[in-house]
């Protein structure tokens, strides 16, 4: 493993991943502006956890580390885009 690919996606469970991905997903369709303070600290790790595991997920090592090859890797990273790019257009955390 290297130094950017996090623990958690070392044992990334993808059906664990399918399933807070879609509660997430569901989670940000009920949310009001304006942020509180928490909220908005929470999408910033949200940001921040999406951010390294595209960064994880580019690598050849990735592949190997996440059960199904190409195929999951692609799941993982049409998921983890779609929160990011939520995240950073829609809720304005950069």
């Amino acid at each position: 493993r290297g130094p950017d690919v996090p623990a958690a996606v070392e044992r990334l469970d993808l059906h664990r991943f399918d399933r807070a991905a879609e509660w997430v997903f569901a989670a940000l369709a009920f949310l009001e502006m304006p942020l509180f303070d928490d909220i908005q600290f929470q999408l910033q790790r949200l940001r921040r956890l999406c951010g390294k595991l595209l960064v994880a997920m580019q690598s050849d090592d990735a592949t190997a580390e996440v059960d199904g090859g190409d195929r999951t890797r692609g799941a993982v990273l049409a998921r983890a885009s779609l929160l990011l790019v939520l995240v950073t257009k829609t809720f304005g955390q950069r």
